[in-house]
């Protein structure tokens, strides 16, 4: 699965995989559960990432980020 996913990605751009995962967060928070995203998704793209040398707490805290710009979303319960 990592290897399908670094197929897509060029060369160039593998310091880049913290950015995208990020932005990754946000559309995939609305559409997926939590559980699904951390234990799912983070740990195919952390593994991608080591192939660029990215640790993994770079994709979990790129991760974070995401998931904490979809709380603050209309359509948030707290809000």
């Amino acid at each position: 699965m990592a290897d399908a996913a670094l197929s897509v990605v060029p060369d160039s751009m593998g310091n880049l995989i913290p950015l995208f995962t990020a932005v990754l967060a946000l559309p995939l928070g609305f559409f997926m559960s939590n559980d699904g995203y951390w234990f799912g998704v983070v740990p195919v793209l952390a593994e991608s990432a080591a192939h660029y040398g990215i640790d993994a707490n770079e994709i979990a805290r790129a991760g974070a980020i995401g998931q904490i710009l979809h709380m603050m979303g209309p359509t948030s319960a707290p809000l």
